[in-house]
């Protein structure tokens, strides 16, 4: 029961990996443990269907092995593909606030760059469906959603000063999501400007799905050490037995 649980677990990850790296789908963690609990409901189902000859709780030698290495290889897809989707940064802006990226500071600075003149020629309108995914114009159009539907004025105003920061592009050039790109005409970025007024410590909340700040090197030391658990825990228990 447990190998299939595995194997189902990484192929729920690598489906929703994809998904995260083709346009128009979306994949997170949260979509993996929804795989995972359809997979337990279709594995009981099988067993209640067709139960085994025999069962046992106790567990050979062998199988602790063959589950100790296939955790710890299970482990570090999953762990892989968070680090992937969901490990950012913190992007700090003084007078504007402060919202979460996949990039950092310099790195937005040079994807605004190069999105400024490939756009010019290649402008992202009919994206194939089998494509890579171009994670910048995905994160500006999640401040262009976060602005549009803000409530409050001020919330507004700090989304498009995020925009004007570093997602140009997203806002002048033609998107398939905007054909006429995003920008405010100037009478209602003034009007909006005026009655804003002042907000204390904006964090935006335009992310689509979690992006947490962690430590990359923390997080890959907790990995490993974790993957070594599982592939060794197991050896102890199998001597036990």
């Amino acid at each position: 029961m447990i190998l299939p649980l595995l194997a189902g677990f990484a192929a729920g990850t690598f489906d929703e990996w994809l998904q995260w790296f083709i346009p128009y789908r979306v994949g997170e963690a949260h979509d993996v443990f929804l795989n995972l609990a359809a997979l337990v409901s279709g594995l009981l189902f099988a067993l209640a269907l067709q139960p085994p000859a025999a069962f046992s709780s106790r567990l050979s030698a062998g199988s602790w092995r063959r589950i100790g290495v296939a955790a710890a290889i299970v482990w570090l897809i999953f762990a892989t593909f968070v680090s992937q989707v969901h490990l950012g940064h913190m992007i700090s802006l003084p007078d504007i606030g402060r919202f979460k990226s996949h990039y950092t500071e310099d790195e937005l600075n040079d994807l605004q760059g190069h999105r400024a003149a490939l756009w010019q020629t290649q402008p992202p309108i009919n994206i194939p469906r089998l494509s890579r995914e171009d994670q910048y114009l995905d994160e500006g159009l999640w401040h262009v959603r976060k602005r549009n539907s803000a409530e409050e004025i001020s919330e507004a105003w700090r989304e498009n000063l995020i925009l004007e920061r570093f997602f140009v592009p997203v806002l002048d050039m033609p998107t398939y999501a905007s054909p006429n790109g995003n920008r405010w005409p100037p009478e209602q970025r003034a009007d909006i400007s005026r009655r804003a007024g002042a907000i204390d410590s904006y964090v935006s909340t335009a992310e689509s799905y979690p992006i947490v700040v962690w430590s990359g090197r923390v997080f890959w030391s907790v990995v490993v050490l974790v993957a070594l658990v599982f592939a060794i825990a197991p050896l102890g228990l199998a001597r036990r037995d």
